[in-house]
């Protein structure tokens, strides 16, 4: 399997695709929530790549519709991880699971500002998605309104400032 592939990740995918009908669909998925879950309540015990393995598992349920009401806390830890994969899979956990009222938003923005802040700072701009050549303004090369094609350009000109 190549590196990077988480194989539990891969595997409950693919249970999902080849689930016959909705009603196997839903027992596949309710029976690795409660996994997710009893995993959560011992933290200490996770490795960063298990909690972002299970964490990516709680985005596909999420994305398939499933409500998810657990797991939120476990994302921004991911998000204060040194590992790239780990972080980015921690802000993009946050920035689908988190609503404008939430109480781990405070610890979200602080979490931000820290990253922001810090020499790694280029590690996490890279996970919350801004472009290797930093942002532009919108306009320039490769942006809207630009001479790039479909704002392929290195500048980055698709993200506005």
């Amino acid at each position: 399997m190549p590196t990077g592939v988480m194989k539990g990740l891969t595997v409950f995918v693919a249970d999902i695709r080849n689930c016959p009908d909705k009603q196997a669909e839903e027992k596949r998925v309710e029976k690795e929530l409660q996994k997710i879950r009893q995993k959560f309540t011992q933290p200490k015990t996770l490795s960063g790549y298990d909690r972002k393995k299970y964490v990516w598992k709680l985005l596909y349920a999420f994305m398939l519709g499933y409500e998810i009401d657990f797991g939120r806390i476990q994302a921004v830890n991911l998000c204060s991880c040194s590992k790239y994969s780990e972080k980015s899979a921690g802000y993009l956990a946050c920035s689908l699971l988190l609503t404008e009222n939430d109480d781990l938003l405070r610890l979200t923005v602080n979490v931000i500002r820290n990253d922001l802040s810090m020499a790694m700072s280029v590690l996490a701009k890279r996970a919350m998605g801004e472009p290797p050549g930093g942002v532009t303004k919108p306009g320039g090369s490769g942006g809207p309104g630009g001479s790039g094609a479909g704002g392929s350009s290195s500048s980055g000109g698709m993200y506005p400032q």
